[in-house]
């Protein structure tokens, strides 16, 4: 692999790992897919920023409440590094211009089960989570012409 110029490292914890990911996907992806934009409007916009990084604090709440506990600058530094990027157009919200079903198991009913399991509540990654399955349902009516 190192040939390739292609560089891995051992995961000690698959969970932590998973978490760590959690805590820039659910904003990110739910957020993009529900408004059709990608990481530079959100990052750029006051009110989307906001909203992402509630949704990074209550990913790391609910981390934390399962034993994996990150740093309280996780969310802005991860929002700072997303700022850096190019435009940058999230899994999910090519699920949702193609109209395949959402990865919403692993990136939302795992994480708020886990962490309803553990005695913590994330109302705003479980509203995410609810109208992206409205979304997923065909439940939106994209044109009215």
């Amino acid at each position: 692999m190192i040939a390739l110029g292609l560089f891995c490292s051992n995961i000690p914890d698959i969970t932590e790992a998973r978490w760590r990911k959690l805590v820039w996907n659910v904003p990110f992806n739910g957020v993009a897919a529900l408004l059709k934009t990608g990481t530079s409007l959100l990052t750029a916009n006051p009110d989307s920023q906001k909203l992402v990084l509630t949704l990074m604090q209550e990913v790391l709440q609910a981390a934390r409440a399962c034993g994996y506990p990150f740093s309280e600058e996780t969310p802005q530094q991860l929002l700072e590094m997303t700022k850096s990027f190019d435009d940058y157009l999230p899994s999910m919200y090519f699920d949702r211009v193609l109209h395949r079903p959402m990865e919403l198991e692993a990136m939302y009913e795992a994480p708020i089960n886990a962490a309803r399991a553990a005695g913590c509540s994330l109302p705003a990654i479980d509203m995410m989570h609810r109208l992206l399955r409205v979304v997923d349902a065909g439940g939106v009516v994209e044109s009215r012409s």
